[in-house]
């Protein structure tokens, strides 16, 4: 992958270092990776998929989008002399304008009819698929220059049929003024068919079929942490009881043990908001096995009802939706095989253990939760239910 000027990693340091890095939609049966970047590792706007059908990246041989090279630093290049910072310390832009026209196969002229690029970035929590509308939703995070002074502060798509990028530059997105969206959250909201997401301060409503222009909401505001990197959690839409849970993190004083709940069982606007704490074994102490509990990954199991945390490595916690009861199952390891942990998103300090965020899910197919902890090297891992 692309790197900036002074840039370290490669593929895995692209998908693990503080970056979601991807989302698995099921209408594909694929982990979409996408706009990736690490902190300070560069990045691009390419996109990979890791085929669940098949066992394979980018299968057939052909990635569905290339690198937009022409709108990014040569590997080693120099900056022009009149940018006063050089390398990741330039002021991230909001999108990369393709001014020959190079990349149309991949761009969609944005709502303002611009021919721009989005920026990559790490996105932390800030992804949801768009079931029916074939389109993964994006927002926030630290743009690929100065990952710890900008927020990718225009939301965009990712069109996974017609393989384009869109920037949604008619919408009046959150302000990030202070850094409040650097650090999100999102998750699909069925019943309204809109994503809902969080910076660190507020929670909004992104609805993809009302009129452009008119399609980000505000849900609760003052509801967030308020401050840089302080929320770090993962959204996970709870159908059944019409409650988003946030997970991890510490937004709204949650803490390291329970989960934030609201319940839109009323309607569409004003949820009411709650907390509830975990209890268990499996959850005590550094909860669920991590310690940080940041960005956690967690899926839904349909045919339980209950919700499985990947807490590291070949450990999975099971999660009751009513009483918050954990339970933890540790799975045998195969001969010759090392399950690697989880967490490997920054390093055990805090708040830098960004886990899998969406990099979990439910294979309905083969009733199987799978685990793609980070990067192309160190194994996508597939569980067989024990229930």
């Amino acid at each position: 992958m692309q790197q900036a000027e002074g840039g370290t990693g490669g593929p895995n340091a692209q998908l693990g270092a503080y970056s979601s890095g991807g989302i698995y939609v099921p209408s594909i049966n694929q982990i979409v990776t996408l706009l990736t970047t690490g902190h300070g590792a560069g990045g691009s706007n390419e996109v990979n998929v890791f085929d669940l059908s098949t066992g394979t990246w980018n299968p057939g041989g052909t990635r569905p989008v290339n690198p937009m090279v022409r709108l990014y630093m040569p590997v080693g290049g120099t900056w022009p002399s009149s940018i006063a910072y050089g390398g990741i310390q330039l002021t991230v832009p909001v999108g990369l304008v393709d001014t020959g026209n190079d990349y149309s196969a991949n761009i969609s002229a944005s709502q303002r009819g611009i021919q721009a690029a989005c920026v990559n970035r790490q996105i932390y929590g800030g992804i949801a698929d768009m079931p029916g509308f074939n389109k993964i939703f994006l927002f926030g995070g630290f743009g690929y220059w100065n990952a710890n002074g900008g927020s990718a502060s225009i939301g965009c798509t990712y069109d996974y049929v017609a393989k384009k990028y869109q920037l949604l530059d008619a919408e009046t997105w959150p302000s990030s003024a202070g850094g409040a969206n650097n650090v999100t959250a999102a998750a699909w909201q069925p019943e309204y068919s809109r994503v809902l997401f969080a910076n660190e301060s507020n929670l909004y409503a992104y609805t993809p079929g009302a009129a452009q222009g008119s399609r980000v909401t505000t849900i609760r505001t003052f509801d967030g942490c308020g401050s840089d990197n302080c929320s770090l959690i993962t959204f996970l839409y709870d159908a059944p009881r019409h409650r988003l849970l946030a997970f991890g993190g510490n937004i709204g004083g949650t803490g390291l043990s329970a989960v934030k709940i609201y319940d839109f069982s009323g309607g569409p606007s004003a949820p009411v908001v709650t907390t509830s704490a975990f209890t268990g074994t499996a959850c005590s102490g550094a909860p669920c096995g991590l310690s940080t509990f940041a960005g956690p990954a967690i899926l839904y199991d349909p045919v339980i009802d209950k919700f499985i945390h990947h807490a590291g490595g070949a450990t999975l916690v099971t999660i009751d939706p009513v009483t918050w009861a954990t339970t933890s199952t540790t799975y045998p390891q195969l001969p010759g095989v090392t399950v690697t942990t989880a967490d490997n998103g920054g390093g055990a300090s805090p708040p830098h253990g960004e886990s899998e965020y969406f990099r979990f899910a439910y294979w309905a197919a083969q009733d199987a939760y799978v685990a793609m902890p980070t990067g192309d090297t160190v194994g996508v891992y597939v569980y067989r239910p024990l229930r």
